[in-house]
C-alpha cells in the first residue's frame, strides 16, 4: 500500500484520515476492504505518517490563513479611504496616491489569489509537486508593496496637513468671533450702562407692583372665596346640563382651581361637538347670572341662538331650560335664526306681546330684524320693527314668503329685489311638495304632466325652471358675495309665472294666499287731492 501511496500521492490524505478514525474509534476490522487491522498493521502505518507530515499539513493551513489575512487588510485599506471634501492643492496628491493604492492592491489580490489556489491544491495532496502560476514575477512583490507602503504614507500626509488646516480655519474663526464681539461690547458699552440702569430702576418699581398686584389678588380671592364656590357651582352647572341636553353623559367636575368636563364619568377625550359647547357655556353662563351677590331679578340677559348645532328633541329641552332659567330676570332678549326655535318662543310671549285683554299692557315684544337693499344693489340697511303677521300667526314661513312676493309682483316691495329668487324657489318647493309629492327635487317635479300639461305657457314655464337653475343655490363664490343677475323686471315676470303655475294647479290656494297677503299688507291710503285754489274774496269795506 505504501508503495502505491509513492505512485498515487494525493490519496495519502484520505488514507492518513482513515488511520486516524480507525485508530479513534479501535477498529478491529478496516471498514473499506474488511481486513483486520492488526497492531503490526496499524504500527506500519503509522509509521508512514511521521510528525512531519502534520508539520507540513498544518504550515499548508497557517499559510493559507495569513494569505486570507493579507487579502482581507488589502479590502480594507481600499473601503477606508477619506469619503470627504479634500482642498484643491492637496486634490493632485490624493488622487495620485489613491490610483496608486488600488493598482498595487489589485495587482497584489491578483497574486494572493493564485497562491491561495496553489495551497488549496498542496493541502488536497501534501506530496504532490504544484506548479504555482502567478499572474506575474515574483520579483515584483518587493514593488508591489514598497507601492502600497508609499501610497499609504501620501494619503496620510495628505489627511494631516487637511486636518491641520480645519483645525487652524476653526481657531481663526474663533479669534475673528472673539474681535467682533469685543468689537461692538466696546461700542456699545455706553448704551448698556444706561440700559442697566433702566433695567434696575424698572425692575424696582416691578416689583413693588408685584407685590402690590399679589396683596390685592390675596384679596379678591378672599372676597370671592366668601361669595362663592366651585363645589355648589358644578352641581347647579350639572343639572343645568342635563335639562338642557336631555341626559346625563356630559357632566363637570372640579380639580380645586377649575373645571374638567367629563363624558360618562371619565375625562372627555377629544373636542366636544358644536352642540355640547354651546350647551356647557349656555349653562355656565346661567349660573354666572346670580354670582358675587347679584340678584336674577336685577339682570338683564342677553341671549344669541343658543341652540347651535342642536337637533328638534335637544332644541326643546333648552328652550325649556331657557324659559325656567331666565322668565325672572330684569329683562330678557332673546335673538335666534332658527325657525323652530322662533316658534318655541312664540308659543310662549305671543300671548304677553298680543293679549286679548286691550286694557292690559303688552309685557313682551317680538320684533324682526329687516335687511334692504338700494335699488342699485350697492347700499345695505337692516331695521328693528314688528314681527311680520304672517310669521307670527304661523309657523311655516310659506305664508311670510308668499307675502313677500305678493307684495313686489304688485310694486310694493322693490328693496327686497335682491331675495326675490331664493324667496320663489322656496315657495316654489313648499308648493310643488304638496301638489307633486315625492323626494324627487323641484327640477324634476317640473317636468311631470300635472305641471305640464297644466295649461301654462312654455315662456312661463320657462321663467320658472331659470328662477329654480340659475338665481338661487349656487356653488360659485360669486353666488355668495353678489347679488342675484335677475333684473328686477325679470324678478317680477319670474314671479307671475309663479303665480300663474299656482292658479292652473290650485285656482283656490292661489286666491286664499292673495287674500291673507292682502289682509297683512293693507296697502298705504292715497294721499290726499289738493283742492284748487279759489279767486281771492275782497275784504269787506267799512263805511
Amino acid at each position: 500500500m505504501i508503495q502505491a501511496l509513492t505512485k498515487h500521492p494525493s490519496m495519502t490524505g484520505w488514507v492518513k484520515s482513515g488511520l486516524d478514525y480507525h485508530v479513534g474509534q479501535s477498529l478491529a476490522e478496516c471498514l473499506h476492504c474488511g481486513q483486520p487491522l492488526t497492531s503490526e498493521r496499524i504500527a506500519a502505518l503509522q509509521a508512514s505518517f511521521d510528525a512531519s507530515y502534520d508539520d507540513h499539513v498544518s504550515e499548508i493551513e497557517a499559510s493559507g490563513a495569513r494569505i486570507d489575512i493579507l487579502m482581507e487588510t488589502l479590502r480594507s485599506i481600499s473601503s477606508s479611504l477619506p469619503s470627504g471634501e479634500i482642498p484643491a492643492d492637496l486634490v493632485g496628491q490624493f488622487n495620485y496616491a489613491r490610483a496608486k493604492l488600488r493598482d498595487a492592491g489589485r495587482r497584489c489580490d491578483a497574486m494572493l489569489r493564485a497562491v491561495r489556489q496553489s495551497l488549496v491544491s498542496k493541502y488536497k495532496g501534501p506530496n504532490l509537486a504544484v506548479l504555482v502560476e502567478l499572474p506575474e514575477a515574483i520579483d515584483t512583490c518587493d514593488e508591489l508593496d514598497a507601492a502600497i507602503n508609499d501610497a499609504i504614507t501620501i494619503i496620510a500626509s495628505v489627511v494631516e496637513m487637511h486636518n491641520h488646516r480645519n483645525s487652524e480655519f476653526a481657531n481663526e474663526q474663533a479669534q475673528a468671533r472673539a474681535d467682533l464681539k469685543g468689537h461692538h461690547l466696546s461700542d456699545g458699552h455706553a448704551d448698556y450702562l444706561r440700559l442697566r440702569s433702566a433695567f434696575t430702576a424698572a425692575d424696582t418699581l416691578r416689583n413693588v407692583r408685584s407685590r402690590l398686584a399679589e396683596r390685592h389678588a390675596q384679596r379678591l380671592a378672599g372676597v370671592r372665596d366668601r361669595l362663592r364656590s366651585h363645589g355648589p357651582a358644578i352641581e347647579t352647572v350639572n343639572k343645568l346640563l342635563k335639562s338642557f341636553l336631555g341626559h346625563s353623559e356630559l357632566s363637570l367636575t372640579t380639580d380645586g382651581e377649575g373645571y374638567r368636563i367629563q363624558r360618562r364619568g371619565k375625562n372627555a377625550v377629544g373636542p366636544l361637538s358644536e352642540g355640547e359647547r354651546t350647551a356647557v357655556a349656555f349653562c355656565y353662563y346661567l349660573t354666572k347670572l346670580e354670582e358675587d351677590g347679584r340678584k336674577k331679578k336685577d339682570v338683564i340677559a342677553v341671549v344669541d341662538d343658543p341652540i347651535s348645532s342642536l337637533d328638534t328633541k335637544a332644541l326643546n329641552y333648552a328652550f325649556s331650560l331657557l324659559k325656567r332659567s331666565l322668565t325672572d330676570t330684569s329683562q330678557l332678549i332673546v335673538m335666534t335664526h332658527n325657525m323652530d326655535f322662533m316658534n318655541e318662543a312664540k308659543k310662549w310671549l305671543k300671548s304677553r306681546a298680543y293679549p286679548r285683554d286691550v286694557t292690559k299692557q303688552p309685557d313682551a315684544s317680538l320684533f324682526f330684524i329687516s335687511t334692504v337693499v338700494s335699488p342699485c344693489g350697492t347700499i345695505r340697511s337692516a331695521s328693528i320693527g314688528e314681527l311680520p303677521t304672517l310669521l307670527r300667526e304661523y309657523d311655516s314661513e310659506y305664508h311670510y314668503l308668499f307675502s313677500l312676493i305678493y307684495l313686489f309682483s304688485e310694486g310694493r316691495a322693490d328693496e327686497f329685489a335682491y331675495l326675490m329668487p331664493n324667496a320663489m324657489r322656496k315657495v316654489l318647493e313648499l308648493f310643488l311638495a304638496f301638489k307633486c309629492p315625492g323626494s324627487s327635487g323641484v327640477e324634476s317635479k317640473l317636468e311631470q304632466a300635472i305641471v305640464r300639461d297644466c295649461g301654462i305657457d312654455p315662456a312661463s314655464l320657462a321663467a320658472v325652471a331659470r328662477l329654480t337653475n340659475l338665481e338661487s343655490h349656487g356653488d360659485s363664490l360669486d353666488d355668495l358675495i353678489t347679488l342675484p343677475s335677475m333684473t328686477v323686471e325679470e324678478s317680477k315676470n319670474a314671479a307671475a309665472s309663479l303665480f300663474q303655475l299656482i292658479e292652473l294647479l290650485d285656482p283656490e290656494h292661489l286666491k286664499g294666499m292673495k287674500k291673507l297677503a292682502t289682509n297683512a299688507n293693507p296697502a298705504p291710503p292715497a294721499p290726499p287731492v289738493a283742492e284748487p285754489a279759489s279767486a281771492p274774496v275782497p275784504a269787506p269795506v267799512s263805511a
